[in-house]
């Protein structure tokens, strides 16, 4: 299926591997459906990717190259990623270019709702009481790390750094020194779990107060973590949950802004499908 919106083409191969992506997520959505929804969903991306071009004119290539080099430390440099997606250097200014389209999407939707006012702590709390689920903070645990990116000899470098510990020296002082990460003293405050990589998360949950772990791979690189401490879950007020809400209620408030959006350019767009 080949698809145009506002002379804006989306070719086949994009529609083709986007169906790919959605069978292999939902493998028992009806085909019809299927298609239905990939369609749907290139209109609508297809849409904010014009109208962004149009409004959005000034992306600095120091905005790209810092997005690019942010988008690699998930794996770990360039040779890497380039590698384990079959891609050579000739790729490299195509993914730039989609990161600058990315950029300029962003900027919109920012710019879009950049009027957005929350509500009153009335409203708050109001919001508060309706969504249960903000009542129960989950089980946290609070983490230190070293992390290294991939490269050679690193995990034996890593391996001696886990022998260090083991001989006495101070985790925190050997996170600022050998550490990647950017966290003082490797230190990553408390976190439920669904906000770390799913390895990353089967580790430190499964730790005990003041272990240290042995060193393993994440997308990011090679780890050691230290679990610091504990928290159960446990009942919490309005004024603890006040910053969450306040977040909560945020991203509700724009994504209904950027929705109603979308759909009235839907209607006006200049649409044709061709198989």
């Amino acid at each position: 299926m080949k698809i145009q919106v506002n002379g804006l083409e989306v070719p086949a191969v994009v529609f083709d591997r986007e169906c790919q992506r959605l069978k292999q997520a939902n493998p028992n959505m009806p085909e019809n459906e299927l298609k239905e929804n990939v369609k749907q969903h290139l209109i609508r991306q297809a849409i904010l990717r014009e109208t962004a071009n149009r409004k959005i004119t000034q992306i600095t290539v120091e905005e790209v190259e810092t997005a690019y080099r942010n988008f690699l430390q998930g794996f770990g440099d360039e040779e890497t990623f380039l590698s384990n997606n079959n891609l050579t250097k000739d790729h490299v200014p195509m993914i730039k270019n989609d990161i600058a389209a990315n950029l300029r999407v962003e900027k919109f939707l920012e710019f879009l709702t950049q009027d957005v006012i929350l509500p009153n702590d009335d409203g708050l709390r109001e919001y508060f009481n309706l969504d249960k689920s903000l009542h129960t903070a989950p089980n946290e645990i609070h983490v230190a790390q070293i992390l290294k990116r991939p490269g050679p000899g690193v995990y034996e470098t890593m391996c001696d750094l886990r022998a260090k510990l083991f001989a006495g020296s101070n985790f925190a002082k050997l996170a600022d020194e050998c550490s990647d990460a950017g966290e003082p003293g490797g230190d990553l405050g408390f976190f439920a779990r669904g906000y770390m990589v799913p390895e990353f998360e089967d580790i430190a949950f499964s730790m005990n107060k003041d272990e240290i772990s042995p060193v393993f791979r994440s997308q990011f690189g090679y780890h050691i973590i230290q679990l610091l401490d504990k928290r159960e879950p446990r009942k919490v007020t309005f004024e603890e949950a006040r910053e969450k809400v306040k977040s909560r209620v945020m991203k509700q408030l724009k994504e209904t802004i950027i929705k109603d959006w979308i759909e009235k350019e839907v209607q006006k767009a200049d649409i044709k499908i061709s198989e």
